[in-house]
């Protein structure tokens, strides 16, 4: 079986992070992904998985950042 692997830092906890997908069972080249993330620090999550999609001759569709701003009371 091949796997692919993204290794990453988290700039704001100063931790690497690793990511393993199973090519074979969870992406191919048929499939189109959109990659959604729930942080933007520095963006190197997001190109590690684009980097994986492409790795899999898969097609990347778009991306998408969720961030949480906090208002300010009024």
């Amino acid at each position: 079986m091949q796997f692919l692997l993204l290794r990453y830092i988290v700039i704001l906890k100063n931790v690497t992070n690793t990511i393993v997908v199973s090519e074979k069972n969870f992406i191919n080249e048929e499939d189109k992904v959109l990659i959604i993330d729930d942080f933007l620090a520095n963006g190197q999550a997001v190109l590690g998985l684009m980097e994986i999609v492409n790795q899999a001759r898969a097609t990347t569709v778009g991306v998408g950042i969720l961030v949480e701003k906090k208002l300010p009371r009024w």
